[in-house]
């Protein structure tokens, strides 16, 4: 692989790593939304659990099908593990305090 390709990849995956770093916050966002509620004892419409079941469920998508980071990528595996790992944490409770 040429230099530009190779620096054209690790572009990628850092523009991508950014991206599921802005996702991740949103869907932490939307379960401590969602903790909030349960803990106050509030009751939001069905429509309003479903366009948030949704959301996450689009959030996680997105950071499923990012692209496979690259062997010599400028990002952290075991951070970029801890990410995903905290995410699917994070969607399991968020379907939990849904239900």
């Amino acid at each position: 692989m040429d230099m530009d390709g190779s620096n054209e990849m690790r572009l990628g995956a850092v523009e991508w790593f950014s991206t599921a770093q802005v996702r991740a916050a949103a869907l932490s966002r939307m379960v401590a939304m969602l903790r909030m509620i349960v803990t106050e004892r509030r009751v939001p419409s069905m429509s309003w659990i479903r366009s948030v079941q949704q959301s996450m469920l689009e959030i996680a998508r997105g950071l499923e099908e990012g692209p496979p980071p690259h062997p010599e990528a400028p990002t952290d595996r075991p951070q970029f593990q801890a990410l995903m790992r905290r995410c699917c944490e994070e969607l399991e409770e968020g379907q939990g305090l849904c239900g």
